[in-house]
């Protein structure tokens, strides 16, 4: 009897630590890193959508830049192959080597500019200014191609660093959500204490019934069939 009340003091010690758990299953400091991570996890995010527009918005600026130095070097190349040989490109020839392209000059154009001179330019001069201002438009074209390709790694690292701020925050979230007591538990726990509190004070009353020794009648009785 002694050892069956030694082992309900034990079952109710841990039926009490099970429901001291469940009713607060996490410190006081816990509940504060937690809320610290969602604040700082939020502050990350809202950077990190910044970031976004803020990128898109510097990199338009410069593609829109681009864009405009090339239009500018295109009608540029399209001017100066008209003053000379009154011809308008179209923008595919535009983009030809014009060391390869075929242009057929013509003839009133070019006697009317050149009367303009008393000493029209030479064929090298004309070629020169007319592979300047070609070169010029595909430095364009380059330079325009080069801003896009870096606007575009530029918004996909801003995207897929908001993508991973974002579940950052939502992962900080979920760990606070789960700081919270189950009220179901916590019933369940106090059931356990209530049955281990029945099972000690049984195994209590056993042992002092045992204790309090035989019927005092019953033990006078059996006396008098012994003597």
């Amino acid at each position: 009897k002694e050892q069956a009340v030694a082992n309900s003091r034990v079952a109710l010690k841990t039926a009490q630590d099970a429901l001291a758990t469940a009713q607060k299953p996490f410190t006081d400091e816990d509940l504060a890193d937690a809320k610290t991570a969602v604040a700082s996890a939020q502050r990350s995010w809202d950077l990190a959508k910044q970031d976004i527009d803020n990128t898109r918005r510097n990199w338009d600026t410069k593609l829109q830049q681009a864009e405009d130095a090339l239009a500018t070097a295109l009608q540029s190349y399209l001017d100066r192959v008209k003053y000379y040989y009154g011809v308008e490109l179209t923008e595919a020839q535009a983009y030809q080597d014009s060391s390869t392209l075929t242009i057929v000059p013509n003839p009133d154009a070019v006697f009317a500019w050149q009367n303009l001179f008393y000493r029209p330019p030479s064929q090298e001069t004309i070629d020169t200014d007319i592979n300047a201002t070609w070169q010029a438009l595909i430095n364009a074209r380059d330079s325009r191609n080069s801003q896009q390709t870096q606007r575009d790694k530029a918004m996909l690292a801003a995207e897929q660093a908001e993508r991973q701020a974002g579940a950052n925050f939502r992962k900080a979230q979920e760990t606070l959500d789960k700081m919270v007591v189950d009220p179901l538990q916590v019933a369940l726990k106090q059931t356990q204490v209530a049955t281990a509190q029945a099972n000690l004070q049984k195994a209590l009353d056993e042992l002092a019934e045992l204790k309090k020794g035989g019927d005092p009648l019953a033990v006078a009785l059996q006396q008098a069939q012994v003597a």
